[in-house]
C-alpha cells in the first residue's frame, strides 16, 4: 500500500439555520452527510473510478461544536490503496480547529455495483 501523509482540501460547506438544533449547534446527521459527500469526492478523485461506495467509516470524534454562520471545510489525507478501495483519514475544520475527525474507507463498483479493481497506474498520486 502506498501512503501520503499530506491532507487536502475537499469541499466545505456553510452552517445554515435550517442545520441547527434548539442548542444552537449544527446536527450531527448534517455533518455526516457533509463528510460522506466530500470523502466520496475525495475517492472519485483519486480513483479516477466512475463509481465508488462508502464501505465505512471508523470512529466519528466530535471536538467542537459548529455554529450558524461558521463555514465547515473537509479535508483528506493519509491515503492508503487496496486492490479495490481507498480508505484516508478526514477531518473536518473551522476556521483551522478540528471539529471532527474520523476514518474511512471507499470501494470501487462497476456499473452492476459489484467490486472493480482500481488502476492506480491512471490514478492521481
Amino acid at each position: 500500500m502506498n501512503t501520503a501523509n499530506n491532507f487536502e482540501r475537499v469541499s466545505a460547506h456553510i452552517c445554515m439555520q435550517k442545520d441547527v438544533g434548539i442548542n444552537g449547534n449544527l446536527f450531527g446527521g448534517v455533518i455526516l452527510a457533509w463528510c460522506d459527500e466530500a470523502c466520496a469526492i475525495f475517492a472519485r478523485e483519486k480513483t479516477h473510478a466512475p463509481f465508488v461506495v462508502t464501505m465505512r467509516f471508523g470512529e466519528m470524534v466530535f471536538h467542537k461544536p459548529v455554529r450558524e454562520g461558521d463555514v465547515v471545510s473537509f479535508h483528506c489525507g493519509n491515503i492508503e490503496r487496496g486492490k479495490h478501495s481507498i480508505s484516508f483519514s478526514v477531518e473536518a475544520r473551522n476556521l483551522n480547529e478540528t471539529v471532527l475527525s474520523t476514518s474511512c474507507t471507499f470501494v470501487s463498483v462497476d456499473a452492476s455495483g459489484k467490486k472493480a479493481v482500481i488502476d492506480w497506474g491512471s490514478a492521481e498520486p
